[in-house]
């Protein structure tokens, strides 16, 4: 009438199945660790890193149509900053002649934005391009 298994000291299946699943299992573990105790992973070519390269980088935006997150590339340039550069020129062609559509025609003009002092415009400087007048 009880069709249910006799539990034993070891559980449901007698111990030699238990021994052997704890030895299978130990032999994954050994062979997980010497394999990666022996046999590190190595790069075949390892990557060349070239001092200087960074500042060599071709990124030139116009602060004139550069959105707030094409700016953020430019170094010393922040999320916060970025929109104040952004929203300065909006201001100023608002404000300006409709014909007017360059706010910033040179580096110089970026200090007009709050928090652009003269030794940031000088560090962007090879990262900026105008249109031409």
């Amino acid at each position: 009438m009880n069709d249910r298994p006799k539990r034993g000291k070891w559980g449901v299946w007698p111990a030699p199945i238990y021994w052997v699943c704890y030895g299978v299992l130990g032999v994954i573990l050994v062979y997980v660790l010497v394999l990666g105790w022996l046999r590190p992973v190595f790069l075949d070519d390892p990557i060349q890193v070239i001092p200087g390269a960074a500042e060599r980088i071709e990124l030139r935006l116009d602060p004139n149509v550069a959105g707030w997150a094409e700016l953020t590339q430019l170094p010393r340039i922040g999320p916060a900053l970025a929109k104040r550069i952004v929203a300065y020129r909006q201001d100023q062609l608002a404000i300006g002649p409709p014909t007017a559509q360059a706010v910033f025609a040179c580096p110089e003009d970026l200090a007009a934005v709050p928090g652009i002092g003269p030794k940031t415009v000088e560090q962007l400087r090879p990262y900026l391009m105008f249109p031409e007048q």
